[in-house]
């Protein structure tokens, strides 16, 4: 059960003159939904005992300073929610019913129920913010004094629905503008081994080697998404170069399912598309059996314009059907690109 409170102080004694309580009705307790207004401590503390929630506003920085409660209640403070959830019209304090006088104390009651109000006001608010918005929050407060009472009240993390955080995990979040749900489709259903990859951002050249059915595709794919969503990599700076339309295809479906539209503008061809845009011409069956190499002749001998080779990252799938061609293809990428990082998926070693 939920109780609010507040105290008016005596501006000359500093202590607590009047107390004032309000219990919200839960059903169970016979005494509940009752109001205590008195200058009696001990009034307060027997009509505050039996409920396991406290409310107030600013009740950290002001009531509970001047009094004490027994047991260990859980605190919730309207006055810190209030500009989190009410960001355009923030309450900075309780509006009194009563005109301040200079020698006259507030009235605690009304205070208390509009504490009351004001939390359930909070509460609705909540409830309107978006999933990925309540997380973010969550993640951020829940274990702050200001804010955790609130999370404890409203069962947030209640049955473990919530997952304790990871902070490196957040601070990537929130660095990134990425959702803990979009960071959790990109690494949620990975093995540490793929998440270890995946999280690589210091190898210059990585290989990945194994065997068919072993999470080939789906490693360079969420490898892809990490580079686009988590390291900065722009979208015309990847290269992924494959031996068949259908791998191409599968791989621009699979990355539009991770990055949305973003993966349209992503360059994943065959190694013969990929060259016949580098010379230029449409492609034909007569034509391309020497493509892949008149292609790298024209990028060794700087015959291709730049803006069609400046990639940061070359991705090369199954990199062990490379012939001499496309390996003088991708070597010759490699020495025009000095900064170029280069990935490899092959089903053996190579």
């Amino acid at each position: 059960m939920i109780v609010f409170i507040d105290t008016e102080v005596d501006p000359h004694t500093k202590k607590v003159a009047d107390y004032g309580a309000v219990r919200e009705d839960d059903g169970e307790h016979q005494s509940s939904g009752a109001v205590l207004h008195s200058h009696s401590k001990a009034d307060f503390d027997a009509f505050v005992s039996e409920c396991d929630t406290v409310c107030g506003h600013n009740i950290i920085n002001h009531d509970l300073k001047y009094t004490t409660l027994r047991g260990n209640p859980t605190i919730v403070d309207t006055l810190f929610l209030s500009p989190l959830l009410f960001p355009k019209r923030p309450y900075h304090h309780l509006v009194k019913d009563d005109k301040l006088q200079v020698d006259e104390l507030n009235n605690p009651v009304n205070d208390s129920m509009k504490a009351r109000d004001l939390l359930n006001g909070e509460v609705a608010a909540w409830n309107q913010l978006s999933p990925d918005r309540q997380e973010i929050y969550y993640q951020l407060l829940y274990d702050t004094e200001q804010f955790g009472g609130f999370f404890k009240y409203i069962n947030y993390n209640e049955g473990g629905k919530r997952s304790q955080p990871d902070w490196r995990q957040r601070r990537t979040q929130i660095d990134h503008n990425i959702t803990p749900a979009k960071y959790n489709k990109l690494f949620g259903e990975l093995s540490s081994r793929q998440c270890e990859i995946i999280g690589d951002k210091q190898s210059k050249y990585i290989v990945v080697a194994a065997g068919p059915g072993s999470g080939k595709t789906r490693v360079l794919v969420h490898k892809l998404a990490s580079l686009l969503l988590l390291e900065d990599v722009k979208h015309e700076q990847l290269l992924m170069l494959t031996f068949s339309r259908a791998a191409a295809t599968e791989f621009k479906k699979r990355l539009i399912s991770l990055v949305g539209n973003a993966a349209h503008y992503v360059d994943i061809k065959t190694f013969h598309s990929y060259s016949f845009d580098l010379i230029g011409k449409q492609g034909s069956l007569d034509e391309a059996k020497d493509v892949v190499r008149r292609a790298a002749e024209m990028i060794e001998n700087s015959e291709v314009e730049q803006s069609k080779i400046a990639k940061s990252v070359l991705v090369i799938d199954e990199a062990q059907d490379m012939g001499a061609d496309d390996f003088r293809l991708v070597k010759s990428l490699s020495n025009r690109i000095l900064k170029i990082s280069l990935l490899l998926m092959t089903s053996r070693f190579l």
